[in-house]
């Protein structure tokens, strides 16, 4: 998705900016969209973005990467502008089709105490929620410790935080190889 060049539908690639913030920083929508110049702060010489989280009221303190500077300088320097989250919900899933994410993925759910079980084209499954998800999965399958991850996503809890892990059986017999766990 980084790379896919949308130039030719801003309002894509103006939604794709803010939903891949949310994969860089680990945040809600709510504390994602809509960032402020006036969010970041500098300490010890490093720019970070402070997000007082809307659900919990906690800080959060992350620095600001160069996946995120390179996104901000699209916007002079800044973060995009917020959108109202049925647009930005809807040109997610848009963009993400264009970009092809096209795979079918079963799905299951009760209805009327049946199971019901159908296959749905990956980019419909794609939510504002998912870039949370996203940021903490993949930083958990790179090995990186939990503890930092729940330190940016600002989970207070591991069970909570595990509930975030979207991963199959085999990445996360990886993910605790990676992690030291044999050594």
């Amino acid at each position: 998705m980084t790379n896919f060049d949308f130039s030719e539908n801003p309002s894509l690639e103006h939604a794709m900016d803010i939903f891949l913030i949310g994969c860089h920083t680990g945040q809600r929508v709510s504390d994602y969209n809509g960032l402020l110049k006036s969010d970041i702060e500098v300490i010890d010489g490093h720019n970070f973005i402070k997000i007082q989280q809307k659900k919990t009221d906690n800080f959060v303190h992350f620095p600001i990467t160069e996946e995120i500077k390179r996104i901000m300088k699209k916007y002079d320097n800044d973060f995009p502008p917020k959108l109202s989250e049925p647009v930005l919900r809807r040109n997610i899933k848009n963009a993400c089709s264009k970009v092809g994410f096209e795979e079918m993925i079963k799905v299951s759910y009760t209805k009327g105490g049946k199971l019901v079980e159908k296959e749905v084209p990956k980019h419909t499954l794609i939510k504002t929620h998912t870039a949370r998800r996203s940021f903490c999965t993949n930083h958990y399958i790179d090995g990186k410790p939990i503890q930092n991850i729940m330190l940016f996503s600002g989970h207070k809890t591991e069970r909570e935080f595990f509930k975030y892990i979207r991963i199959e059986k085999k990445q996360e017999a990886l993910a605790v190889l990676k992690s030291g766990f044999f050594n």
